[in-house]
């Protein structure tokens, strides 16, 4: 299974690639909200600066 979700990397788009990993971003953060307490304030600065340096 993730062998096959690697592979499919290839092929998809930058936007597709972005949008991957804020899922897994957001997912991790999410997580580590619940552990620590924190906003989305970092999540959020990650997007940013993924989206800029792509322009």
């Amino acid at each position: 299974m993730l062998e096959k979700k690697i592979a499919a990397l290839k092929n998809m788009s930058k936007e597709e690639l972005v949008s991957e990993y804020c899922k897994m971003v957001m997912y991790n953060t999410q997580h580590l909200e619940a552990c620590l307490g924190k906003s989305g304030q970092y999540e959020e600065a990650i997007k940013t600066e993924i989206l800029s340096r792509m322009n």
